[in-house]
């Protein structure tokens, strides 16, 4: 017996004896509830477009260059920062303090940072971050702004298509708009996690 067959067993075990059992939901009913109309996966346009409207809907600000990142930032009130130094963001670090190596002990004083994502799942809005990427997982994480470079090629349709392309990497993060919790009454609040404000930087 192996070990999914032993942890069954127990749970047979502990629920055979209950008198009156939870009916099992009508599969029909649960697989309506999460329907949707996907794109071609073969489309590269029309998945972009789903994503760049999912993405929207969980909360994510989408940009399409540099200098409207530039101008988002600054509405954003954004002070100093680190930016990944792959991405080669130089007109950025002409309108901000930029470092190009995230110092930890420094990481109160950056109120945004810039790493790459490996992918985006465009079925959820979802933006998909590994350590092959984004090696140093504190940058995407503590501070308040973060910006995710997205290449359009990299957009899967679906979550499934997606979860091949994540390949052997040890850690992988997916990002459906900023940090989000809710307490017992049901008060969402963002931002408690991770970043509250979620940025992609489609390129």
């Amino acid at each position: 017996m192996n070990a999914r067959d032993r942890i069954l067993s127990k749970v047979r075990a502990a629920t055979d004896p209950l008198p009156e059992k939870t009916a099992l939901p009508d599969l029909d009913v649960v697989a309506s509830i999460g329907s949707r109309t996907m794109p071609d996966a073969g489309d590269a346009n029309a998945v972009c477009a789903t994503f760049e409207e999912e993405w929207t809907k969980v909360g994510g600000i989408l940009v399409n260059d540099e200098s409207e990142l530039i101008e988002l930032l600054k509405s954003l009130d954004a002070g100093k920062g680190y930016a990944d130094p792959a991405l080669a963001l130089e007109s950025l670090k002409g309108a901000f303090e930029v470092d190009d190596i995230f110092d930890r002990e420094q990481v109160d004083t950056y109120s945004f940072s810039i790493t790459r994502a490996t992918g985006a799942v465009g079925e959820t809005g979802t933006i998909i971050l590994t350590d092959g990427d984004t090696p140093n997982r504190l940058s995407a994480l503590a501070p308040w702004i973060h910006v995710a470079v997205l290449s359009r090629e990299n957009i899967e349709a679906t979550l499934g298509a997606a979860i091949p392309t994540f390949g052997s990497d040890p850690s992988v993060v997916l990002v459906t708009g900023p940090s989000k919790t809710a307490d017992i009454e049901g008060i969402l609040i963002e931002g408690v996690h991770g970043p509250g404000v979620q940025i992609c930087l489609l390129v």
